[in-house]
């Protein structure tokens, strides 16, 4: 989860010292990588990981 994380954290510093990307763009990939964070950790969370499986078990039957 971490790694993820700073490999997107690594990108945007890439993208940052590129010319010409402004900065609500770099804020937009901040945002971006936050919420990949987020949603990463909460994978761990049981509930999450029922309504998972449910959403897959119906997915499967279509």
């Amino acid at each position: 989860m971490n790694k993820n994380f700073m490999s997107i954290s690594t990108l945007a510093e890439k993208i940052n010292q590129i010319e010409g990307v402004s900065s609500q763009k770099i804020s937009e990939l901040s945002t971006l990588a936050n919420s990949i964070n987020q949603a990463s950790h909460s994978l761990g969370d049981e509930k999450t990981l029922a309504g998972l499986k449910h959403l897959e078990a119906i997915v499967v039957k279509k």
